[in-house]
């Protein structure tokens, strides 16, 4: 039996790599991707940039001949334009759901998010878009994209009531000790403080960077400028992460680079969780005990306003009422003088 086919993992220890390949076919056709998986055998594997299509998957046979059968494989390839962004995701396990893009038209055409869901977490593998060398898309990736996406983060989160763990190629350099050029790069794409701020917005909201937490003085990066001869000196940046629920951090064993590796002008990062230490975020708690008390809230207001509409009935029920029985009192204190008349009147006719 593949073992896809199971929703459980096989070990309480979770292995999850991230790697911007810079083009599937190319890392493919030198076998660095399947000597990586031999060797480093991740339980799930994201995949950035794989600039596939369709066509091409089906034409090299990529799913049937290239890849490792115990590997369950989702592709979100770009819809715009071929060889281009993309992003895919291999696990070992059968998720429980699985999702592509993330419901905005304007963000959902590059095939730039593929989303797991597991038992205890859900995994989104990103490849967020490059601000551009003339900072052409800076606007529409810290003003549009960037906000979207923490919406989408946190919906998962809200709605799943599960960690969320974020992975791929984010596209920026956060702090100073995250590029090894920090002072040239002030106005390049992937280090403006635009694009610096909104990743802190990203943190804010309740993610943690998981290597800069375990590492919080140690320079390393995951790609480098492969025409300039970077890797050589180690002049780099570091784009790839993992962020996670804060309280997935607790199940954190390890978060780190795997600089030795080659193939690409990115190099794979890796965590490793314990699966039995993952608790469900604490807004999952927090969520459910507003949802209760709004509608408890609904619920008081709903049976005042029935008892409310109830009392008007009754005072309008009473009100007719009253006044029927007022005529009818009218119309007693009528009734015997008119009945004395009416003697009266025959008493004068006996008479005569």
């Amino acid at each position: 039996m593949a073992a896809w086919k199971t929703t459980e993992f096989a070990s309480d220890h979770v292995k999850l790599v991230t790697w911007n390949v810079n083009g599937l076919n190319a890392v493919m056709g030198r076998k660095d991707l399947q000597k990586f998986l031999k060797e480093e055998d991740p339980d799930v594997l994201c995949l950035n940039e794989t600039k596939m299509d369709e066509k091409k998957l089906v034409a090299n046979k990529v799913k049937e001949d290239l890849l490792p059968e115990k590997y369950l494989h989702f592709w979100n390839c770009c819809k715009s334009s071929s060889g281009y962004a993309g992003t895919a995701i291999f696990s070992k396990v059968k998720p429980i759901d699985v999702k592509f893009d993330i419901g905005v038209v304007e963000h959902d055409l590059e095939g730039r998010t593929t989303t797991l869901e597991f038992e205890k977490f859900i995994i989104v593998a990103c490849y967020v878009p490059n601000a551009g060398q003339k900072l052409d898309r800076l606007a529409y990736r810290t003003k549009k994209w960037d906000p979207d996406f923490k919406t989408y983060l946190k919906s998962l989160e809200t709605t799943k009531h599960k960690c969320v763990i974020l992975c791929g190629d984010l596209n920026v350099a956060h702090q100073e000790i995250d590029i090894s050029n920090p002072k040239g790069n002030l106005r390049s794409a992937g280090f403006t403080l635009e694009e610096r701020a909104e990743f802190t917005n990203l943190l804010n909201a309740g993610f943690v960077d998981s290597f800069r937490k375990l590492h919080p003085s140690e320079a390393k990066y995951s790609y480098w400028n492969l025409r300039s001869g970077a890797r050589a000196t180690n002049k780099g940046w570091r784009l790839d992460y993992f962020v996670v629920t804060d309280s997935l951090m607790d199940a954190v064993e390890e978060s780190d680079m795997l600089s030795s590796v080659m193939g690409s002008d990115h190099c794979p990062i890796k965590l490793v969780i314990t699966l039995s230490k993952v608790k469900a975020p604490a807004g999952g708690a927090a969520v459910e005990k507003v949802k209760a008390e709004t509608e408890k809230k609904e619920e008081v207001v709903a049976t005042e306003t029935k008892t409310k509409k109830t009392s008007v009935k009754k005072a309008s029920t009473s009100k007719i009422e009253k006044k029927s029985q007022e005529k009818s009192a009218k119309k007693e204190k009528k009734s015997p003088s008119s009945g004395k008349k009416s003697s009266a009147k025959k008493g004068s006719a006996k008479k005569h």
